[in-house]
């Protein structure tokens, strides 16, 4: 029956507050979360590891997605999802610097995110990120998983096609990646949730 979990939290996705970067927002790396009045909060960030934990937290019980709730493909003992904004083709020049930015800070580290958090990249019109929007807190990211998931997003939805992707395993126990990808930026965009909301795995 672990097989058939993690929904239990991406359930609660629908039920959490929106990520809309502000109107304005300049070029940068951020931090947006969700404080203890449930209020949204975007802060500019110079380091990742001073807002994100490398030790794991303990988990009671695996929790792994039911296998007809996502779209998967098994590579190895990894099983991956896509969701890609098919025919949505982003700035070659802002995506590649978006992209690079994400990489950049999180160094060869494994970093766990709070519950409801994300970091983000805006370059342009191009918004990089790495999300975590469910209620636990074992979503991992690092620059390697940042490449690896956005090469299989390429490989799924084609080259700088607005896509979101992550993974998880059961080898050596249960592992999961927060939601990385990358969109079209503008006022208004909720782009955790929204970049999730396509149900086409491939374009």
């Amino acid at each position: 029956m672990h097989f058939a979990r993690i929904l239990a939290s991406l359930a609660l996705i629908s039920h959490t507050s929106a990520f809309r970067v502000p109107a304005g927002t300049t070029d940068g790396f951020y931090k947006v979360y969700l404080n203890a009045q449930g209020e949204e909060i975007h802060e500019r960030v110079s380091d990742v590891k001073d807002h994100a934990t490398s030790r794991a937290p303990a988990i009671a019980e695996a929790k792994v997605p039911g296998e007809t709730a996502l779209d998967k493909r098994q590579n190895g003992e990894r099983y991956y999802s896509t969701h890609c904004g098919c025919g949505i083709e982003l700035n070659h020049t802002n995506c590649d610097d978006a992209v690079q930015d994400l990489k950049n800070q999180m160094y060869d580290i494994l970093w766990y995110l709070p519950a409801e958090t994300a970091f983000y990249s805006i370059r342009d019109d191009v918004v990089a990120f790495s999300c975590n929007i469910t209620p636990d807190s074992w979503y991992a990211q690092s620059a390697e998983f940042v490449t690896e998931i956005l090469g299989w997003v390429t490989n799924e939805c084609g080259w700088y096609i607005a896509g979101t992707g992550s993974f998880f395993t059961r080898q050596g126990g249960f592992f999961s990646t927060t939601y990385i990808g990358y969109m079209v930026w503008r006022n208004g965009v909720d782009f955790c949730h929204d970049s999730i909301r396509s149900d086409r795995s491939q374009c």
